[in-house]
């Protein structure tokens, strides 16, 4: 197994309940097999094959790696072994089972690595489990930080689209413009910024409505059951909704106008 680098976190940067070795089995599952992961995974490859080296030397992080398969996706983008942190022992035990050797228990709050390293940061369904206020800009600030510049940063986070307010100090959604501009101010040159999962999550919504209308704070992402694409005529077609952004995304095209996640590409300000 990989070897972890260990930091220890401080009070406010405790793991969440998400946090726990069932967790991320469950999440694994979801990763390889689920088709919203694997059409958002769609999405943005799709997004950074635009801007993919032809020299296969890019430099690569992963900022809450999860399970380790961004890091294997990833691969396809450079030669160079990626680094991935995340600040789940067990999620990084996930990692090391995909053979990534490059793994380091951390916080985005604090990484522990050297400014101007890295051509292209990802960091996927992190942001909105910071602590609140203010996790969020600390984050984006230490990304920025390891970020060459002109390097890329990819971002997905979570939505407010269909959902009420959240008041939990762990957990928050996203507006776009929300997004737009902590991505500014932490020094970033926006090259597309959209809402995704559009008619999937409208779908969703409007299941949710009238199914449970007093419920609304049920958080569906929690409750997600890996459904393959071929597993039936709806989650074919659903796959093929978000198959069909990923076609239309690119930057100079309108954003979508609403989605279950925010989707961001950005490259640091020179």
């Amino acid at each position: 197994m990989a070897s972890l680098t260990v930091k220890q976190s401080s009070a406010n940067e405790q793991a969440a309940h998400i946090y726990s070795p069932e967790y991320y089995a469950r999440l694994a599952e979801m990763d390889e097999r689920h088709w919203w992961s694997l059409g958002v995974r769609a999405i943005a490859t799709r997004l950074v094959d635009r801007y993919a080296p032809t020299t296969r030397d890019w430099k690569v992080l992963d900022a809450g790696c999860g399970t380790g398969l961004t890091l294997s996706w990833l691969k396809r983008y450079t030669a160079v072994e990626p680094v991935g942190f995340d600040v789940s022992r067990s999620g990084l035990e996930f990692c090391a089972r995909r053979d990534n050797q490059k793994l380091v228990e951390t916080s985005t709050l604090a990484i522990p690595l050297a400014s101007e390293y890295f051509d292209l940061v990802v960091s996927l369904d992190v942001l909105q489990h910071l602590p609140r206020p203010g996790g969020d800009r600390e984050a984006l600030s230490e990304i920025a930080r390891v970020l060459k510049r002109g390097g890329l940063f990819l971002l997905r986070t979570n939505s407010v689209c269909g959902y009420p307010p959240t008041k939990r100090e762990d957990y928050q959604r996203y507006g776009l413009s929300e997004i737009r501009a902590i991505l500014t101010d932490a020094g970033f040159q926006i090259e597309i910024a959209t809402y995704i999962n559009c008619l999937p999550g409208l779908l969703a919504t409007a299941r949710q409505l009238i199914a449970h209308p007093n419920d609304r704070a049920q958080d569906l992402g929690l409750t997600m059951i890996p459904r393959p694409p071929e597993s039936s005529l709806i989650t074919r077609l659903m796959f093929l909704a978000l198959k069909a952004e990923s076609v239309y995304l690119a930057p100079g095209r309108p954003a979508l106008p609403f989605g279950h996640s925010i989707l961001a590409l950005a490259r640091k300000s020179v």
